[in-house]
């Protein structure tokens, strides 16, 4: 990796808009030719708030781990992630690769990667609450989980390059991504 590109993995709990601003900074014209938005596998289908991802059958991911192809994988919310490597290496040659990843893979990503900067998207804990009842894809119990989950890794705030709070706007919350990105 050239010392001047930069990696950033980006995280943050469920209903926090992560997804949505990172879609949101893919739209920006002329963004795609310096930001290169890395492809996850993931064991379930895509769906509308994640364009990026590609499905791998729970299998397929296994066999992919196995064969040394993917350069990291994690477990979140019951479904496995990962990047392969050859991707990695596409997005390493330009000059800032974004990775949409997980909290709890932070300190692994850091270890295999030091010089990637961890962005955290969060929000407070009753909007995340508030938006994950309104996007109806879980029962009351699977998101009380999710925000007991989300206190969980509140200990992963010191590898955190910066911090976005997004309870307000999305144009806000982008805003200072941009800033933060220097785009």
């Amino acid at each position: 990796m050239n010392p001047k590109n930069r990696l950033l993995y980006v995280v943050g709990p469920s209903g926090a808009g992560k997804d949505a601003l990172i879609n949101r900074l893919r739209e920006i014209p002329g963004l795609n030719s310096k930001i290169y938005f890395v492809k996850r596998q993931v064991d379930r289908p895509s769906h509308d708030s994640s364009p990026m991802d590609v499905f791998l059958s729970a299998d397929d991911f296994v066999k992919a781990i196995e064969s040394q192809s993917m350069a990291m994988n994690w477990c979140a919310n019951q479904h496995q992630y990962g990047v392969k490597l050859s991707e990695l290496k596409i997005a390493l040659t330009y000059p800032l690769a974004l990775i949409n990843g997980s909290r709890a893979y932070c300190l692994e990503v850091k270890k295999m990667y030091p010089q990637v900067e961890v962005v955290h998207i969060t929000a407070s804990e009753s909007i995340i609450k508030e938006r994950l009842m309104s996007r109806n894809r879980e029962n009351a119990t699977e998101i009380e989980n999710r925000i007991h989950r989300s206190r969980e890794l509140s200990q992963n705030s010191t590898l955190y390059a910066k911090e976005i709070l997004n309870d307000t706007t999305l144009d806000a919350a982008l805003e200072q991504l941009l800033q933060y990105i220097e785009m």
